[in-house]
């Protein structure tokens, strides 16, 4: 990895990093690595921002049992790891009978994970170990309130971030009644 330090000079470049430095003469030090295509930024030896991203495949298996009936959904597809400050996200797209939906997880630990689906049935589920979360489910037929009880949930990565897994088991509520049990594996690989 190489170190770069460049000294800005002018107003311009400082408010690229921060809006509010005064005129005075700033040291900043970039650092960066082209092969897993990271950053961080250091102002005056105080840590600014770190970005990290590269490319996965993704392995999605999914389960989903509504009324005694079973469907399972297997997918292998291109994906992004990405880590900006330290938020680690998953990103990848999956194609529905020609319609493309963005799927964003955000891992915020062991046993935290947001899932987000963007797109006409637009979702944003917070899984936590042992807790039912409520939130909206966007449908075609229009917005609905649901409850996401996560049953179980584990997170695993490896320490240079070239591979990791997910496994949720979660039920969705409407009310009192249950629409069903989800089981998510999800494995990926730089």
């Amino acid at each position: 990895m190489k170190d770069i330090e460049p000294n800005f000079q002018n107003e311009k470049d400082q408010g690229f990093i921060n809006g509010n430095l005064s005129k005075k003469r700033y040291n900043f030090l970039l650092t960066f690595n082209a092969f897993y295509g990271k950053f961080q930024i250091t102002l005056g030896g105080r840590f600014v921002a770190q970005q990290f991203e590269q490319a996965v495949t993704v392995h999605l298996l999914t389960n989903i049992t509504q009324d005694d009936d079973t469907e399972q959904f297997d997918f292998d597809l291109p994906g992004r790891l990405v880590i900006v400050n330290d938020n680690i996200y998953l990103r990848y797209v999956e194609d529905d009978n020609g319609q493309s939906t963005p799927v964003t997880f955000k891992l915020n630990g062991e046993d935290d994970v947001v899932l987000t689906r963007s797109g006409e049935n637009g979702l944003k589920f917070h899984f936590l170990t042992g807790k039912a979360v409520t939130t909206q489910y966007r449908t075609p037929y229009g917005i609905m309130a649901v409850e996401v009880a996560t049953t179980d949930l584990s997170v695993r990565l490896s320490d240079d971030l070239s591979a990791g897994r997910i496994a949720i088991d979660y039920q969705l509520l409407a009310g009192e009644q249950l629409i069903g049990d989800y089981q998510i594996r999800l494995h990926f690989t730089a």
